[in-house]
């Protein structure tokens, strides 16, 4: 599929390794996250904070709650594709800048200065082809996605939420219950996805970040 890129949050990173980053909740260990949500728990699309985004992840199961716990993945292609055609061409040419944590309710811890600096804000199209394909994705996203460029912050903040209702209309959901020690890939470029926060249970998975192979980049935001 790709190489292997690590996660932002180092401190997560697997003993073994930065290929594979740890994501536990209510575990009672060290690598259990503290934050008031679960991580993921909000919609995203992985990397998108990133100059180069990523392709894809593949998340596996260790440890489950006795219910809940799903994971939530929505079709950014399909959503794209339905929208009225004076959206498709309002969208044609915008850019977005995304940033980690902007909107993540909860669900991500602070970054380290180190981390921050690491991690600046970046730009890419709203709208991008597919690169296997060339089908038309919509490339924005709740958690990371703060500020379409070329518009009014008002504006943006009313197009970004009129995008984010639409593609979140439940034709477009699909929701995946988990078995243990099962390994599931979500492709980011045409999709976003969010943990349910819905378990009070130990839940831990471990997940791989396939990094950008097509060579298209964002830029860093001035």
């Amino acid at each position: 599929f790709g190489p292997l890129v690590p996660h932002i949050l180092n401190q997560y990173h697997h003993p073994d390794g930065f290929e594979v980053s740890i994501i536990a909740k209510n575990m009672g260990t060290a690598e259990s996250r503290t934050t008031p949500k679960p991580a993921g728990a909000f919609w995203h699309s992985d990397l998108s904070y990133e100059v180069n985004p990523s392709d894809a992840i593949f998340l596996y199961s260790t440890h489950l709650p006795s219910t809940g716990g799903d994971t939530m993945v929505a079709n950014m292609r399909a959503a794209y594709a339905t929208l009225p055609d004076k959206t498709k061409a309002r969208l044609d040419g915008l850019t977005c800048t995304h940033r980690w944590g902007w909107n993540t309710l909860g669900a991500t811890p602070t970054l380290t200065p180190e981390q921050q600096a690491a991690h600046p804000d970046v730009i890419h199209p709203v709208v991008r082809p597919h690169p296997k394909t060339g089908v038309p994705i919509l490339y924005v996203n709740p958690g990371y996605s703060m500020r379409i460029n070329e518009l009014e912050q008002a504006e943006s903040d009313d197009l970004l939420a009129e995008l984010f209702e639409h593609s979140l209309k439940p034709e477009f959901q699909y929701r995946h219950k988990w078995t243990l020690n099962s390994l599931v890939g979500i492709d980011n470029r045409s999709s976003m996805h969010c943990a349910v926060d819905d378990y009070t249970e130990p839940r831990r998975m471990l997940r791989m970040i396939v990094g950008c192979t097509d060579g298209r980049k964002g830029q860093v935001a001035a």
